[in-house]
């Protein structure tokens, strides 16, 4: 994957996949500012930018961004080896003198992306769509042979 900077989103309310979640609260990533391992910060109208490498950002930026994230509230995929496969959310930022002017959804809406994905030669055999908990005890049982629940509190014994 490479290296990229994180994104945490506060106050805000309209990053959303298709089906309306809500994905503020999610992990989102870009690889559109350096990649200098850092933190981006959208609080509200304001792009803030912490990094290791703080002196190789500019004090004011002005661009546009694509932030990503996976929408684990919207049914998912799951390939033969038993990995699962969340629905990819990506949105573009206009940015200038670091406030927000746009947010943009760029991604496939969920039916075409679970569609298209599905169609994917890496998902042969695979699975799905299915609830979250649904794939993971099916992941669960592709991995370890076994179903997740038969694990829940058993105790094992010394010999």
């Amino acid at each position: 994957m490479g290296m990229i900077d994180w994104v945490v989103i506060k106050n805000r309310s309209d990053f959303k996949c298709s089906d309306g979640h809500d994905l503020s609260t999610l992990d989102w990533h870009t690889n559109d500012l350096g990649c200098l391992l850092g933190d981006v910060i959208i609080d509200g109208p304001v792009l803030k930018y912490t990094a290791l490498y703080k002196n190789e950002f500019p004090d004011k930026f002005t661009g546009t961004v694509q932030i990503g994230t996976e929408c684990r509230f919207c049914p998912c995929l799951i390939d033969a080896d038993g990995a699962i496969v969340n629905v990819a959310v990506d949105y573009e930022l206009v940015i200038v003198d670091n406030m927000i002017q746009s947010v943009r959804r760029v991604s496939d809406d969920t039916c075409d992306w679970l569609n298209d994905e599905s169609a994917m030669p890496y998902l042969k055999g695979g699975y799905g769509p299915m609830p979250l908990e649904e794939a993971v005890d099916k992941s669960f049982a592709i991995r370890f042979g076994v179903h997740r629940s038969m694990t829940i509190g058993r105790r094992h014994r010394r010999r």
